[in-house]
């Protein structure tokens, strides 16, 4: 029986205690799910893992609040500069009387997710995705219950001054009170896919938003609705700025701005694949945020927008230093960053590709550059002799289909392996004889990470805890399955000698 020991060694004494800084996406990496504007220039942003940060300019420069919480907060509300709520996920609801750096919990709903505040003075309202009401007279110190559902998962509820309100559901069902919510009635009208949000477009009208673009909106309080689509991805914020127009952002980057009331849209802003989740408007300034700290704004209702953070908004799959300054990452989209500074600045460099890139190598071709293997998504296969100013295909781009999750470049032997059983080496000088298939394994067998430990042995891994040892001897290759017996899902190999060496997994 075959026996892997996952080891992790900590040593304070023998390491200096260094801190570590994020330098990308900045000002800050996590993403965010609820803005507000208090004043044309004040912004507070809440969202993922204790994110909470604010600016008194518009968004070009933040600041980080240490408010020393580390819950995912889901919805804010702020009075004025000082005072202000978060609602969490979990059911913790947080208050904070100087401008969030201190937050103290003032009122806790176990097992709901606080997806709204809102007060005027002391009396408001929060609602949780379980569909229940809570109504306050004394900014939660004490409130009351109220059910609008037990039987659909609610994304929004706006209660308007006179009262009446609608709360949106992410099966589609609509939910309409006139009495500040002490009762609900659901409507007959059903959309027919999940709602995420609901928005007061004017006095009269009132819409709700969700799937594939949709957007509906009501002048009778709920009772008959006129739906329509902008773009067909998921909506999930739609605001009306002063100028009434109304922005709606989604979840693909885009965000939609219609002129005419509704009549016609058009795209305001495209580019990013990330996820807008909140939006605020103010006047004229329009503010938007969401997956992986992305922010974007606008200062003239929509007509120019400028990015209030900065650096790669893609997913980043591999980083690699060849000495302290020089270093590469790939991500999505064919990402492939460089720098030669230790990581101060970085340079996009071309790769010709928007498929996910998932593994590279580098090595030096003997004429001052590096020459660098990229494999990825899709078959994806290319090289570039000249430290990636130029790229082609590669030797497997049109071989493969399957995805390529690893590759490397020997002297003696070099590997690329992917997904459904993908694999395939090479006995030439970094790849430069014929490539051919390297042992039958099954479809349903993904690879994920090989590592040498000798340039005659090397390691492969992959899914249902498989592990495939190399030999290379006088142009011949052996291998020998050494499996684990538990199916896990091994995502990397890393040795530092010969013989001792992790396997890190699911």
């Amino acid at each position: 029986m075959k026996i892997l020991h996952f080891l992790l060694f900590l040593s304070v004494a023998g390491f200096p205690q260094t801190a570590w800084e994020v330098i990308n996406p900045l000002p800050q990496e996590k993403t965010i799910n609820a803005v507000q504007i208090i004043k044309d220039s004040l912004v507070y942003a809440a969202g993922e893992n204790g994110a909470f940060l604010h600016s008194n300019d518009y968004g070009i420069t933040w600041q980080r609040k240490p408010q020393g919480v580390e819950k995912t907060f889901l919805s804010i509300y702020f009075a004025d500069e000082m005072t202000g709520w978060l609602g969490a996920g979990g059911g913790e609801m947080y208050r904070t009387t100087d401008g969030g750096y201190n937050f103290n919990v003032v009122q806790t709903f176990p097992g709901r997710d606080i997806i709204k505040i809102k007060l005027n003075g002391n009396s408001g309202y929060a609602c949780s995705r379980e569909g229940e009401l809570y109504r306050t007279n004394d900014g939660f110190s004490t409130y009351t219950v109220r059910v609008i559902t037990n039987t659909e998962v609610i994304s929004d509820i706006l209660i308007r001054e006179n009262g009446k309100g609608v709360a949106a559901g992410e099966d589609g069902g609509i939910y309409t009170t006139a009495n500040e919510g002490e009762t609900w009635v659901k409507s007959a009208y059903t959309a027919q896919g999940p709602l995420y949000g609901v928005t007061k477009i004017d006095n009269n009208r009132t819409a709700v938003y969700g799937f594939n673009g949709y957007l509906a909106v009501s002048s009778d309080e709920g009772v008959n609705w006129i739906a329509q689509n902008v773009g067909n991805s998921n909506l999930s914020s739609v605001e009306v700025t002063a100028g009434g127009e109304i922005v709606a952002a989604n979840v693909t980057g885009e965000i939609y701005i219609s002129r005419d009331a509704g009549i016609t849209w058009e795209v305001s802003l495209s580019g990013d694949d990330v996820s807008y989740r909140g939006m605020a408007v103010s006047g004229n300034f329009i503010f938007a945020a969401g997956e992986y700290g992305v922010m974007s704004a606008s200062t003239n209702n929509g007509t120019d927008w400028s990015y209030r953070s900065t650096g790669s908004r893609v997913r980043l799959n591999r980083i690699r230093f060849i000495d302290p300054d020089y270093g590469f990452i790939i991500g999505d989209k064919g990402l492939l960053l460089v720098t030669s500074d230790g990581g101060n600045t970085w340079e996009k460099k071309n790769t010709g590709t928007t498929k996910e890139l998932f593994d590279f190598h580098l090595f030096k071709n003997g004429q001052g550059a590096f020459g660098i293997w990229l494999v990825g998504a899709n078959g994806t296969h290319l090289q570039s002799s000249d430290t990636g100013k130029t790229f082609k295909n590669g030797a497997m781009a049109a071989v493969v289909g399957q995805n390529l999750r690893t590759v490397f470049m020997g002297d003696n032997l070099s590997r690329i392996a992917g997904d459904a059983g993908t694999s395939y080496e090479s006995l030439g000088r970094w790849g430069s004889a014929g490539w051919r298939k390297a042992g039958n394994y099954g479809s349903n067998i993904n690879f994920y990470d090989f590592w040498p430990t000798t340039p005659s042995i090397g390691f492969l891994v992959g899914s249902q805890g498989t592990i495939i040892r190399y030999f290379y001897y006088f142009r011949a290759v052996a291998q020998e399955n050494i499996s684990w017996e538990v199916p896990y899902e091994l995502r990397s190999v890393f040795f530092i000698d010969q013989k001792f060496g992790w396997i890190v997994g699911e």
